[in-house]
């Protein structure tokens, strides 16, 4: 009966889990991000003609998105297969994932806690509060309704967690070696576990050893041949390591700024130079630079409303968390730390290490893409103080007393997670669409059904990556792509031109100069090709010697782009 009742309790926390992450899938968020579109078109690439849009045959990162892992693309061709390039599919690897990792944290909690008898809880009732939390956990559901690399890598993460745990309690080295298999796969989905990784496992290691000398061996290897010589290879690649480079805080210009004027400063005054460098220097400022982004991911503003980062996902006066976690995410934390310090240092180390990676980049910080990982110590806690002051409220000698504080937490905790649901199916895609770069899937069905009648259409390049949306949403032929663009020198795929598409570099491939009139910006613009131009819409609404040919609005009525042809010379 009490595994019946387990089933049925676990199967409805699956339920609301899946209504989270896939309903409305390809309609919210709307509009669709450059970076799944990437994702989404080199994997159908992939599928279709096993190379990826630069050529590179079953590639484990991409060129074309800054050397980044492709196993996110691999993960999406089976839906693509099945469902077609579109929204939902890109989308639909990521939602899946998501769901999965509810019954993951699920058994990850019912392991932990069989591993360790200090605890006095009742392992299964907490595994079903975590993964209760997980399952209406506004930070997870964002991430999980987009396709973002992090959320099948949490997956992965948490999988092989409890792998470890299995291997750990059992002593048998096949589970460790599946563990270290699956962190190893993570490492081909994102960049973020390259650096949670190689920190968190050691301690995993530390705090729960095997017996067997054998064993630890065994775990030393694995995590040298799976873990530190893939970070390590790709650390000393100039290509594998370009996105960590450009996001690095080594690479922000401001930083080096501040230094200069620090000594210039110093220098004002008669400091000898070697003086001023003793205290601003490289080391201190990044250093300073990297705490204060550490720092900044632990904060309310992070955590409890909508202030972080990257914009696109943010949900309006809705936080990552609920404000009714704290107290008993608090009560979680108190409880397993005065319990089982084991645990406590283990899961603790979990959310702080999370954070690392994130703190060395200097854009989009607070970032909660990079840090999707920390949901996973975060529901435990929380489920574990839901379970001990439920256990507390039990025992009370005072039945109605325990009755208004259940019943009042039920109502609070729905009306909590109905005002999330409302915030983020009805209020989210009004909400600052311009950082999802919404309007393309208008843009590119507008101009298929013009696009007949004109030789070249030239598209404005302010929404970063215009070529990859006519790629996706045209579901164009990556084979004729790739026979279109052979032999061409393409730095850049976010404008390689293709078919009739080329692609300017600024704002407004047509503008008007009072000296020299209407103006083209595109160095291959042919004056006796009939062309389509397409403008951002900050550009000028009213060109002489032009016909509007339309607009293109986002859903809260901006407008984001603007068609315009050259009227015919008269006579002609």
């Amino acid at each position: 009966m009490m595994k019946r009742n387990v089933l049925i309790i676990l199967s409805l926390i699956l339920l609301v889990g899946a209504v989270f992450r896939f309903f409305k899938l390809g309609e919210v968020p709307d509009g669709f991000h450059r970076d799944e579109a990437f994702l989404g078109y080199n994997a159908y690439s992939i599928l279709k003609t096993g190379r990826d849009i630069t050529g590179a045959f079953l590639p484990l990162n991409l060129p074309s998105f800054l050397y980044s892992p492709a196993g996110y693309s691999y993960a999406t061709i089976p839906f693509i297969l099945f469902l077609g390039l579109n929204e939902i599919s890109v989308r639909f690897a990521s939602a899946f994932f998501g769901w999965l990792t509810i019954l993951a944290v699920c058994a990850a909690t019912f392991l932990l806690f069989s591993a360790q008898k200090k605890l006095s809880l009742n392992r299964i009732h907490v595994g079903l509060l975590t993964a209760g939390v997980l399952a209406i956990l506004p930070w997870h559901i964002n991430l999980s309704r987009t396709a973002t690399e992090n959320t099948p890598v949490t997956f992965l993460v948490t999988v092989a967690f409890c792998s470890y745990l299995l291997g750990y309690r059992n002593g048998k080295m096949r589970y460790f070696i599946l563990s270290f298999i699956l962190f190893a796969l993570s490492l081909v989905c994102y960049q973020a576990p390259r650096a949670f990784l190689p920190l968190f496992v050691p301690v995993l290691f530390f705090l729960m050893p095997p017996k067997a000398p054998k064993a630890k061996i065994l775990i030393g290897i694995l995590y040298a041949s799976c873990i530190l010589m893939p970070v390590g290879m790709v650390l000393l690649s100039p290509h594998l390591s370009l996105r960590i480079r450009t996001v690095s805080i080594t690479a922000s210009p401001e930083m080096q700024l501040i230094i200069n004027e620090r000594n210039r400063e110093a220098g004002s005054v008669d400091v000898p130079p070697v003086v001023s460098r003793l205290f601003h220097n490289k080391i201190l400022g990044y250093g300073s630079q990297f705490l204060t982004n550490y720092f900044d991911h632990f904060t309310y503003s992070f955590l409890f409303t909508d202030q972080g980062k990257p914009t696109r996902y943010r949900v309006p006066s809705q936080g990552l968390l609920y404000v009714w976690m704290l107290p008993f995410l608090l009560i979680g934390c108190y409880y397993v730390f005065h319990n089982d310090k084991k645990i406590f240092a283990l899961l603790a180390t979990w959310y702080l290490t999370t954070f690392v990676g994130s703190a060395m980049a200097f854009d989009d910080i607070p970032n909660l893409q990079r840090t999707e990982f920390a949901v996973v110590p975060i529901s435990m806690f929380t489920g574990i103080g839901i379970y001990v002051v439920a256990r507390w409220l039990l025992v009370i000698r005072r039945p109605w007393v325990s009755r208004i504080v259940i019943v009042g937490f039920l109502i609070g905790v729905s009306y909590a997670v109905s005002g999330y649901w409302f915030r983020y199916f009805y209020i989210q895609n009004q909400h600052v669409p311009i950082y999802r770069q919404e309007g393309y899937r208008d843009l590119v069905a507008k101009i298929g059904s013009l696009e007949n009648n004109y030789e070249r259409i030239i598209i404005t390049n302010h929404e970063s990556a215009p070529a990859i949306f006519f790629l996706f949403y045209r579901m164009f032929d990556p084979a004729l792509f790739l026979t279109q663009t052979k032999g061409k020198m393409i730095t850049d795929y976010d404008r390689a031109d293709f078919s009739k598409y080329s692609f300017a570099q600024n704002d407004c491939p047509i503008s008007y100069d009072l000296k020299k009139g209407v103006v083209v910006d595109y160095p291959l613009y042919n004056p006796g090709e009939k062309t389509l131009f397409v403008d951002y819409a900050t550009c000028s609404a009213e060109i002489p010697d032009t016909e509007s040919i339309g607009i293109i609005k986002r859903l809260d009525g901006t407008i984001v782009f603007r068609l315009f042809a050259l009227k015919p010379i008269q006579g002609n």
